[in-house]
């Protein structure tokens, strides 16, 4: 439904404002079909490649403190690239929604049209936000226990004097300070929209 009237909102305002030939209609048609598709099979992708991160090893002695840190680096790298990729989507939706309002010449709904396309940008990036959190957050505090199971070994604390600093070196450690970096990009989801409406020019109706 959500899906639809977005649609409804954009699309059949562009087609029945009667100033774009169908050719240009179905190209815009096109582009948006393509980029809805890429926003249902990028998230399956991004959170297959968070999941390999947790894979179990064939044996979980072969398992290494080198292992969990290129999984943890890995994890991040995703998290990374997805946050990315929903940052664009979420300033593409906005710039989307919000040109319908140059075709309204009256301040009153033309602020009204605004207003309902940073509401939709805003749940869409509390949805993205929300996604990347409980995708990383579990994941993240799996492999820093593993980590700490890991160095409990005799192996590795022959090879690792001082493991607590080890995990804070690594990025195993869950404190705000040492967090703060993948918490910024979570956010960056959440923060888009409000932050894409304020750089974004004021709306000029057409023909003015």
């Amino acid at each position: 439904i959500l899906y639809r009237a977005v649609f409804g909102f954009t699309f059949l305002t562009l087609q029945t404002s009667g100033r774009f030939d169908q050719a240009f209609l179905d190209r815009v048609h096109a582009i948006i079909s393509l980029m809805n598709g890429l926003a249902v099979i990028v998230p399956v992708i991004a959170v297959l490649a968070a999941c390999s991160a947790l894979a179990p090893p064939e044996d979980e002695d072969d398992l290494t403190p080198d292992d969990l840190t290129a999984r943890m680096r890995n994890l991040k790298e995703v998290l990374n690239a997805g946050s990315a990729l929903l940052v664009t989507g979420i300033l593409h939706m906005d710039a989307w929604l919000r040109w319908p309002a140059a075709l309204i010449d009256q301040k009153g709904i033309q602020d009204g049209v605004l207003g309902v396309s940073l509401a939709i940008t805003l749940f869409w990036g509390a949805t993205s936000t929300l996604m990347l959190i409980t995708t990383y957050g579990p994941a993240a505090a799996w492999l820093a226990a593993r980590a700490r199971d890991v160095l409990r070994r005799k192996t590795s604390q022959v090879l690792i004097p001082h493991p607590e600093q080890w995990l804070k070196e690594h990025g195993f450690y869950f404190t705000l300070g040492e967090q703060l970096p993948q918490i910024g990009v979570m956010l960056a989801p959440l923060l888009a929209g409000p932050l894409g409406s304020m750089l974004m020019a004021p709306v000029t109706p057409l023909g003015q």
